[in-house]
């Protein structure tokens, strides 16, 4: 009976070890994923970060970046 318990517990040990493997590789695909969009979107000219915020900039974005640079507007 105690070697059944025994190989239960092993069993059940790797099950969970084999659970925290995959959990941990989908959170980090995930963050991978999310970090790279990002990392793009910073450096994609026509975007401004700002407090983390991204915002699409169409028209004066020459000036908008002076104006963010240069002057403590």
């Amino acid at each position: 009976m105690t070697n059944l318990m025994k190989k239960k517990d092993k069993l059940t040990d790797v099950l969970i070890i084999v659970g925290l493997v995959l959990t941990f590789s989908q959170n980090l695909s995930v963050n991978y994923a999310i970090n790279r969009q990002r990392t793009l979107e910073f450096l994609d000219l026509n975007y401004v970060v700002i407090i983390q915020r991204y915002s699409k900039i169409t028209k004066h974005r020459k000036k908008l970046q002076h104006i963010l640079r240069y002057t403590n507007n």
